[in-house]
């Protein structure tokens, strides 16, 4: 048998039952013309091509990404 888990932890296959994967943050671009950005966390560079594009990043980044006045945070798309 496995040791048990940590107090206050929540076992992997419990945590995925809701169905939102918590690793990723999906950003909207609102601006006129298309915008690279870097996230903080991670270094990753994010194009959005154009006004209106969508994508999934790294949760990671989500709090310098969320600092940019043209880009939302979104619903992940169903």
């Amino acid at each position: 048998m496995g040791a048990a888990p940590a107090a206050g932890s929540v076992p992997l296959a419990r945590a995925e039952l809701d169905g939102v994967d918590r690793s990723r943050a999906w950003f909207r671009y609102t601006g006129a013309t298309g915008v690279t950005v870097a996230g903080a966390a991670t270094g990753t560079v994010y194009r959005f091509p154009h006004t209106g594009a969508m994508l999934s990043v790294d949760a990671r980044d989500r709090r310098s990404l969320a600092m940019v006045p043209v880009l939302e945070q979104v619903p992940a798309p169903l």
